[in-house]
C-alpha cells in the first residue's frame, strides 16, 4: 500500500517540530520528576544525618558529664588522701618509743614515776627514781645514744645524791626516729 502525504511541508516540518517538543518536554518533566525524587531521598538523608548528629552530641555530652563527674570524685579522694598523708607524717609512734624507753631504763635500778608527753612540741618529761647516781647516769646515757631523742636536758639536782635520788628529765623527740 502506498501512502500519500497531502501535507505542505512547512506543516510536516511543524508536525516534526511539535513532536520533538513533546519528547523534549516529557524528557524534562522526567528529569523534574527525578530531581525532585532525588530532592526527597537527599532530604531525608540529611534528617536522618543531623539526628544522629544530635543522638551522638547527647551521647558525647553525657560521656563529658560523666567524665567530670568522675574527675571531681577523683580530685575529691586525692584531697582526702594528701590529708589523711598529712596527719600520718605529723603522728608519732607513741609506742616504739615507750617501748624503746622501757627497754633503755635499767631494771630493778631505775624507776620511771611520772612520764608526761607534749606531743605538739614532741617534748617528754620523765620523773623517777634511781638507787645509785651511776645506774642514772647509764640510763641517760643509753637516752642520748638511742637515736631517738634529742635536747636531753638533767638538772644539777639529779646529781646531788649518790644514792636513792630522784630525777626529773626533759627531752625532745628527733624527728626522724619516731615513725
Amino acid at each position: 500500500m502506498t501512502t500519500l502525504n497531502l501535507l505542505p511541508i512547512q506543516d510536516k516540518k511543524n508536525l516534526v517540530r511539535n513532536q520533538i517538543i513533546l519528547i523534549s518536554k516529557d524528557i524534562t518533566y522526567s528529569l523534574l520528576l527525578l530531581g525532585a525524587i532525588l530532592s526527597i531521598i537527599l532530604l531525608i538523608c540529611h534528617l536522618i544525618l543531623i539526628k544522629n548528629f544530635i543522638q551522638i552530641s547527647q551521647n558525647s555530652l553525657s560521656i563529658v558529664k560523666s567524665d567530670e563527674i568522675i574527675t571531681q570524685k577523683i580530685r575529691r579522694v586525692n584531697k582526702n588522701l594528701k590529708i589523711i598523708e598529712s596527719i600520718q607524717e605529723k603522728n608519732i609512734n607513741w609506742v616504739k618509743i615507750l617501748l624503746t624507753l622501757s627497754k633503755l631504763t635499767p631494771q630493778d635500778e631505775v624507776q620511771i614515776t611520772n612520764l608526761e608527753i607534749n606531743s605538739n612540741k614532741n617534748l617528754i618529761t620523765l620523773q623517777g627514781k634511781s638507787l645509785t647516781r651511776d645506774a642514772f647516769l647509764t640510763f641517760k646515757q643509753r637516752l642520748e645514744n638511742s637515736g631517738l631523742f634529742c635536747n636531753i636536758k638533767s638538772p644539777l639536782s639529779n646529781l646531788l645524791s649518790a644514792k636513792n635520788l630522784n630525777f626529773k628529765l626533759e627531752m625532745s623527740l628527733k624527728q626522724n626516729g619516731n615513725k
